[in-house]
Protein backbone atom coordinates (compact mmCIF):
# COMPACT_ATOMS: atom_id res chain seq x y z
CA UNK A 1 0.00 0.00 0.00
CA UNK A 2 2.66 2.36 0.85
CA UNK A 3 4.69 1.50 -2.62
CA UNK A 4 1.14 2.63 -4.27
CA UNK A 5 0.99 5.83 -2.34
CA UNK A 6 4.52 6.60 -3.12
CA UNK A 7 3.79 6.10 -6.51
CA UNK A 8 0.77 8.14 -6.90
CA UNK A 9 2.00 11.04 -5.50
CA UNK A 10 4.91 11.07 -7.78
CA UNK A 11 2.27 10.84 -10.67
CA UNK A 12 0.55 13.31 -9.29
CA UNK A 13 3.44 15.92 -9.14
CA UNK A 14 4.04 14.87 -13.21
CA UNK A 15 6.83 12.39 -12.28
CA UNK A 16 6.17 9.21 -15.03
CA UNK A 17 7.01 6.32 -13.90
CA UNK A 18 5.30 3.70 -15.20
CA UNK A 19 2.89 2.68 -12.76
CA UNK A 20 1.07 -0.21 -13.87
CA UNK A 21 -2.57 0.00 -13.83
CA UNK A 22 -3.11 -3.29 -15.12
CA UNK A 23 -1.19 -4.76 -12.32
CA UNK A 24 -3.64 -3.33 -9.95
CA UNK A 25 -6.54 -4.42 -12.41
CA UNK A 26 -5.30 -8.29 -12.07
CA UNK A 27 -4.36 -7.59 -8.43
CA UNK A 28 -7.28 -6.49 -6.87
CA UNK A 29 -10.20 -8.85 -8.63
CA UNK A 30 -7.76 -12.11 -7.70
CA UNK A 31 -7.34 -10.92 -3.99
CA UNK A 32 -11.06 -10.40 -3.58
CA UNK A 33 -11.56 -14.13 -5.20
CA UNK A 34 -8.84 -15.62 -2.94
CA UNK A 35 -10.49 -14.10 0.15
CA UNK A 36 -14.07 -15.35 -1.18
CA UNK A 37 -13.12 -18.56 -2.18
CA UNK A 38 -11.43 -19.27 1.40
CA UNK A 39 -14.43 -18.27 3.00
CA UNK A 40 -16.72 -20.26 1.21
CA UNK A 41 -14.55 -23.18 1.86
CA UNK A 42 -13.68 -22.29 5.59
CA UNK A 43 -17.80 -22.31 6.22
CA UNK A 44 -18.23 -25.56 4.32
CA UNK A 45 -15.89 -27.50 6.31
CA UNK A 46 -16.84 -29.42 9.37
CA UNK A 47 -20.19 -31.05 10.37
CA UNK A 48 -23.73 -28.79 11.04
CA UNK A 49 -24.08 -28.08 14.51
CA UNK A 50 -27.18 -30.62 15.12
CA UNK A 51 -24.57 -33.20 13.70
CA UNK A 52 -21.48 -32.38 16.01
CA UNK A 53 -21.53 -34.82 18.90
CA UNK A 54 -19.13 -32.30 20.40
CA UNK A 55 -21.46 -29.37 20.15
CA UNK A 56 -24.21 -32.16 21.36
CA UNK A 57 -22.17 -33.05 24.25
CA UNK A 58 -21.36 -29.33 24.80
CA UNK A 59 -25.30 -28.29 25.01
CA UNK A 60 -26.37 -30.66 27.06
CA UNK A 61 -24.20 -29.91 29.88
CA UNK A 62 -25.54 -26.58 30.20
CA UNK A 63 -22.20 -25.45 28.90
CA UNK A 64 -23.58 -23.84 25.71
CA UNK A 65 -26.17 -21.03 26.29
CA UNK A 66 -29.25 -20.98 23.49
CA UNK A 67 -30.07 -17.38 24.47
CA UNK A 68 -29.74 -14.79 21.03
CA UNK A 69 -27.82 -12.21 23.34
CA UNK A 70 -29.90 -9.73 22.12
CA UNK A 71 -30.70 -8.36 25.52
CA UNK A 72 -27.42 -9.29 26.97
CA UNK A 73 -24.00 -6.34 26.46
CA UNK A 74 -20.83 -7.62 26.66
CA UNK A 75 -18.19 -5.77 28.44
CA UNK A 76 -15.77 -4.23 26.58
CA UNK A 77 -12.35 -5.21 28.59
CA UNK A 78 -9.62 -2.33 28.93
CA UNK A 79 -7.41 -4.97 27.33
CA UNK A 80 -9.56 -4.73 24.23
CA UNK A 81 -9.88 -0.67 24.36
CA UNK A 82 -5.81 -0.68 24.48
CA UNK A 83 -5.77 -3.26 21.44
CA UNK A 84 -7.84 -1.69 19.30
CA UNK A 85 -6.37 2.23 20.06
CA UNK A 86 -2.77 0.51 19.30
CA UNK A 87 -4.14 -1.28 16.42
CA UNK A 88 -5.48 2.77 15.36
CA UNK A 89 -1.98 4.51 16.41
CA UNK A 90 -0.60 1.81 14.59
CA UNK A 91 -2.77 1.93 10.94
CA UNK A 92 -2.48 5.91 11.21
CA UNK A 93 1.46 6.02 11.48
CA UNK A 94 2.08 4.15 8.44
CA UNK A 95 -0.33 6.03 6.57
CA UNK A 96 0.64 9.24 7.50
CA UNK A 97 4.68 8.05 6.84
CA UNK A 98 3.38 6.97 3.13
CA UNK A 99 2.19 10.62 2.84
CA UNK A 100 5.07 12.25 3.95
CA UNK A 101 7.31 11.16 1.43
CA UNK A 102 7.43 14.40 -0.53
CA UNK A 103 7.83 13.97 -4.03
CA UNK A 104 9.71 17.37 -4.22
CA UNK A 105 11.99 16.10 -1.42
CA UNK A 106 12.80 12.92 -3.54
CA UNK A 107 13.46 15.12 -6.65
CA UNK A 108 15.67 17.48 -4.79
CA UNK A 109 17.58 14.21 -3.39
CA UNK A 110 17.78 13.46 -6.64
CA UNK A 111 19.24 16.38 -8.02
CA UNK A 112 22.20 16.48 -4.76
CA UNK A 113 22.85 12.90 -5.18
CA UNK A 114 21.53 11.87 -2.39
CA UNK A 115 19.79 8.46 -2.11
CA UNK A 116 16.18 7.77 -1.89
CA UNK A 117 15.90 4.30 -2.65
CA UNK A 118 14.32 4.06 1.39
CA UNK A 119 11.58 6.84 0.58
CA UNK A 120 10.26 5.26 -3.18
CA UNK A 121 9.64 1.68 -4.46
CA UNK A 122 13.27 0.37 -6.43
CA UNK A 123 11.13 0.32 -9.67
CA UNK A 124 10.84 4.35 -8.86
CA UNK A 125 14.95 4.41 -8.17
CA UNK A 126 15.36 2.11 -11.09
CA UNK A 127 13.24 4.43 -13.70
CA UNK A 128 15.42 7.58 -12.03
CA UNK A 129 18.54 6.47 -12.48
CA UNK A 130 17.74 4.72 -15.95
CA UNK A 131 16.39 8.09 -17.64
CA UNK A 132 18.91 10.33 -15.31
CA UNK A 133 15.98 12.38 -13.76
CA UNK A 134 15.87 15.49 -12.06
CA UNK A 135 19.49 15.64 -12.62
CA UNK A 136 21.67 18.66 -12.41
CA UNK A 137 23.24 17.68 -15.88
Amino acid sequence: MAQTVGEIRLIADGTKVGFNHQLLMIAIPSSFLAVMGGAFIANSLGKDLNDDPVYQDRLAKGLVSMDSGDDQQAEITPEAKRAVLIFGVSIFAVVSYAMAISSTDCRERTAHGEPVWYLVPDGVVQHIGKYHLYSKE
